[in-house]
């Protein structure tokens, strides 16, 4: 079954990660469709930039409902992803509302996603969410591993290094290079 554990007392004040690695290999966010399914993406019917259709038989409320279910996205250009922050759905119509998180292209017919971050979706082998009002870790492990003996790590930065310009103003990152 589910694993939890609380993480009250640990890490900053305001910790929500989105990464967790066990026993050293990155382990996979709570998400639909599951990752080990044979086409693991939905695709969009419609959209624009602040929000997505889809098939409405597809929609969940759960989605809705949760405080940090992301959109993963290969919008418009289909070059890069975005992750869009799911701020409402009707599971009448289909659509899936997205805050300004990481807005960059429209979504058009044929785009492909999942979803991430619902409790809910906790139900494959690997997968983990994390509640950060709780504070409460659930992890699904293998079946007869003690998950005691579990090695978790949990990133407590969010970034590293943050380069920004601006496209508009002309202030592009130029000649930047990372070594080691």
């Amino acid at each position: 079954g589910i694993w939890s554990v609380d993480l009250k007392g640990c890490g900053p004040e305001g910790w929500n990660f989105r990464q967790l690695f066990v026993n050293g290999k990155r382990a996979t966010r709570a998400r639909y469709p599951n990752a080990s399914e044979a086409n693991p993406f939905l695709y969009a019917t419609g959209g624009d930039m602040d929000h997505v259709v889809i098939n409405p038989v597809l929609v969940k409320e759960s989605w809705g409902r949760a405080k940090d279910a992301q959109l993963n996205m290969v919008p418009n250009w289909r070059f890069f992803n975005q992750w869009n922050t799911v701020t409402g759905v009707d599971v009448k119509s289909g659509r899936i509302n997205i805050a300004d998180s990481e807005r960059h292209a429209k979504i058009i017919p044929g785009n492909w996603f999942w979803i991430e971050g619902v409790f809910e979706e906790l139900d494959e082998v690997g997968e983990w969410f994390f509640d950060s009002e709780t504070r409460m870790l659930h992890y699904l492990p293998e079946n007869g591993v003690d998950p005691n003996t579990l090695d978790a790590i949990a990133p407590v930065l969010d970034r590293i290094v943050d380069i920004r310009g601006d496209v508009n103003a002309g202030t592009h990152v130029k000649h930047v290079r990372f070594e080691g």
